[in-house]
């Protein structure tokens, strides 16, 4: 359930709890009735590919999250049909610089002694 305040709707800035403007008298932000956690957004497709993205809120802990998802030829023993990751903002930044690393050819081998 996406945000369906009208207020928040209509980009009206807040104030104490308000939404007010030049033009209104003010009404009461109702953001806090819609649950944060069940709002996500579809990003674009990775082009060329199959991988699709979904921005997320992961709650309090975690804050806005990413999900990167990409079908399988096949399903699994389960019957799933995707294989995804779910990292915060700075996980996928972290990620970020190693995928760059490895399409360049200069991913880091993990050392088999630790």
């Amino acid at each position: 359930m996406n945000n369906q305040c009208d207020g928040c709707q209509r980009g009206i800035p807040v104030v104490n709890g308000m939404h007010k403007d030049e033009q209104s008298f003010g009404m009461m932000c109702t953001k806090c009735r819609y649950k944060v956690d069940d709002m996500s957004t579809k990003l674009r497709e990775v082009p060329g590919t199959n991988i699709t993205q979904t921005r997320f809120y992961g709650g309090d802990g975690r804050g806005v999250c990413i999900q990167v998802t990409k079908s399988k030829n096949y399903p699994d023993n389960s019957g799933n049909h995707f294989d995804y990751i779910q990292l915060t903002r700075r996980q996928a930044s972290l990620l970020a610089g190693e995928l760059y690393l490895f399409a360049d050819s200069l991913e880091v081998v993990e050392d088999e002694d630790d």
